[in-house]
């Protein structure tokens, strides 16, 4: 899109439909680099926090009231506090 229009890009509703957290970790450190290191990437929405309450049943980055891996490394990237 951003080739054909020269617009910036916003990713939304990202999610990974991954029950195994080192699949759904390595998902995520795969597109956030590429997001991240993308300068006409202007924003990413991560959609659906909490494990079996997304519109898929396993893209949650809360799974048991416990951070998974991957919001752990994301909050890490991003400088921020680990929810707990």
């Amino acid at each position: 899109l951003h080739d054909d229009t020269g617009l910036p890009v916003y990713i939304t509703e990202y999610d990974i439909d991954q029950a195994d957290d080192a699949t759904q970790l390595a998902r995520f450190q795969e597109h956030f680099a590429f997001f991240m290191d993308t300068e006409w990437v202007r924003g990413i929405t991560v959609w659906g926090w909490i494990f079996g309450r997304t519109w898929v049943p396993s893209s949650g980055l809360v799974r048991n009231g416990e951070p998974r891996p991957a919001m752990i490394w994301l909050m890490q990237e991003l400088g921020r506090p680990i929810p707990q």
